[in-house]
């Protein structure tokens, strides 16, 4: 896996600094860490860290939804910072007519809402809203929804069903496809 750091290096000075980089399984009750330590010395404003997950990296799906928190910490003489996110691994492509994630066919059980909300006229602004609004579509077996709504993006919770999409053209292809943004 790559892991990219950016740095705040306007002047292009050199840094020398230690990296450590920590990616732990945390939701599922399953293990998996992994830790990475490295001494660099840059000048560029841009690092790119292969990392290797194992063979035992847990791999995520809408059944075992298994997600990573990574935290990346440098310091050195005149930098210091340390950084989090989540993430999940899944490996997602089309064979023939059929989606597959991880190896296994899947089958993409969608909606998309596009300005149906007839007791308000609008999307719903608040958390607790979207948060019904994908649990009933979570227990009618919705595993997506598309969305061109950009205040979604903010609202969601990050686990009810697997994607969100913030586009509605093409969003089966290309870039747009990349970009969709795990729950």
């Amino acid at each position: 896996m790559d892991v990219k750091i950016k740095l705040s290096n306007p002047f292009e000075q050199m840094i020398v600094a230690a990296v450590q980089i920590e990616m732990e399984a945390f939701n599922t009750g399953l293990e998996h860490h992994i830790k990475f330590n490295k001494n660099i010395v840059v000048q560029q404003d841009e690092i790119i860290f292969q990392i290797p997950m194992g063979d035992d990296a847990l791999e995520w799906s809408e059944f075992s939804p298994t997600l990573y928190r990574l935290t990346a910490n440098i310091q050195g003489e005149n930098i210091q910072d340390s950084q989090s996110t989540t993430f999940g691994l899944r490996d997602f492509k089309a064979e023939g007519t059929q989606f597959n994630i991880n190896g296994l066919t899947t089958f993409l059980r969608g909606k998309h809402d596009a300005c149906v909300f007839p007791l308000t006229g609008h999307v719903p602004m608040d958390t607790a809203a979207w948060r019904r609004y994908f649990r009933i579509a979570k227990e009618y077996g919705i595993n997506h929804c598309v969305s061109i709504h950009g205040v979604l993006l903010k609202l969601v919770s990050r686990r009810p069903i697997s994607k969100v999409f913030t586009s509605n053209r093409n969003y089966l292809s290309g870039e747009r496809w990349k970009r969709a943004i795990p729950l």
